[in-house]
């Protein structure tokens, strides 16, 4: 069957609906906002900034409240090993959802600790499982650091990498293993007390592990991701995922009868067929709206696709220290950062064009909310 033809403004006012990303739907919950495909909360508040931006009348404490005291949303390290927020009813989505179902996988979910699997004569498979059930051991009861989680998994790893679980080596390196153990669902992180992360078990924590069927969760994990993203393929799924090529060619045939093959600009990917029902109604999104460093609808690997000037690329996307977006009417028309002193806020804008007024003020309109997430009351808008 050929491959539908579409425009990239198509794609943009697809993903931006389903990003609850415009005046016309945006996101009627936090927990529907956080729903679609996580919320990356790198760097820690950049989820509650990315919840701002898609529940118009959401405030910090609003945030606060469903993750503390109701605990409708839960913050786990999920995606590429990255802390995302979810919907706690979906935890078993963005982790068994994501869980490796084979040996590359999961050496691909431990990065650059394979190099030592030779040490131990195991393969990734196995040293994710030791530090699953140790992890589980460790945290009955009690809530650590990251720092502390380390060393408190020590006494119970292979003799040859226990130089690998003092605090600091974990801290900066070794965690990796302890991220994709994350991806059985069986801890996660608590609200932050301070600048260091801290763990807890779920069950301790939400009151059960995740009762979703793996092969459920991964048709779900792939279903949302092509909402959000798509069109795309089964090699982008695994980049995006970091996981391997095989377990994603098998995440995408658990959901081919849904999908539709379409093309844009002679690239080739497959889009939810529900989906490709909406891509000719000619829809625009409206709307600003400014979205932090690492927003999910950032995350899409076709960048072309969102930013078509690609020499604005080097300027959202850096090897570190991303800036935030401001998205208006589907496209991304700024940079901007945030410096903070006491409890003012410098908001300052780096328009990638020349922007037209009315633009303008709903930048300024919108900077003093999000000063209030980052926990500011006085904010300057500055336009470079």
């Amino acid at each position: 069957m050929p491959s539908i033809q579409v425009r990239p403004e198509r794609v943009r006012a697809l993903r931006c609906a389903a990003h609850h990303l415009t005046d016309e739907a945006p996101a009627p919950s936090l927990e529907a906002a956080a729903a679609v495909c996580g919320l990356q909360d790198t760097p820690p508040g950049s989820a509650a900034l990315a919840l701002a931006a898609r529940v118009p009348l959401a405030e910090a404490a609003d945030v606060t409240r469903a993750l503390v005291d109701e605990r409708a949303l839960v913050v786990v390290w999920s995606r590429r090993g990255s802390p995302y927020m979810v919907p706690s009813e979906d935890l078993g989505v963005f982790t068994l959802g994501l869980r490796p179902d084979d040996e590359e996988s999961w050496q691909a979910a431990i990065q650059g600790f394979v190099a030592h699997l030779e040490t131990v004569n195991m393969s990734a498979t196995e040293l994710v499982s030791i530090v699953s059930d140790a992890v589980l051991d460790v945290l009955d009861g009690r809530e650590l650091t990251k720092r502390e989680l380390g060393a408190a998994l020590a006494p119970a790893m292979p003799a040859a990498l226990s130089k690998w679980f003092d605090a600091d080596a974990f801290s900066s390196f070794t965690a990796m293993l302890t991220r994709a153990a994350s991806l059985n669902g069986t801890f996660v992180l608590a609200p932050r007390h301070g600048g260091e992360a801290s763990f807890v078990r779920t069950d301790q924590w939400l009151g059960a592990f995740p009762q979703a069927e793996p092969e459920a969760a991964r048709r779900e994990m792939t279903r949302r991701y092509l909402h959000a993203y798509g069109p795309s393929s089964a090699k982008a799924f695994a980049e995006w995922a970091g996981i391997g090529d095989g377990h994603a060619r098998r995440a995408f045939e658990l959901v081919a009868e849904e999908t539709v093959a379409v093309s844009v600009e002679g690239a080739h990917g497959v889009l939810l067929a529900e989906d490709a029902e909406r891509l000719s109604d000619g829809s625009v999104p409206s709307g600003v709206r400014l979205l932090p460093p690492h927003d999910a609808y950032l995350a899409a690997l076709d960048r072309r696709v969102i930013v078509p000037d690609a020499a604005r690329h080097k300027r959202l996307w850096r090897a570190a220290g991303n800036p935030g977006a401001v998205l208006a009417e589907g496209e991304v028309v700024a940079a901007w950062r945030a410096e903070k002193s006491g409890s003012r806020l410098k908001f300052k804008v780096e328009p990638f064009r020349t922007l037209p007024g009315a633009m303008m003020r709903s930048v300024e309109l919108q900077a003093p909310r999000l000063a209030a997430f980052k926990g500011a009351d006085v904010v300057k808008v500055v336009f470079g």
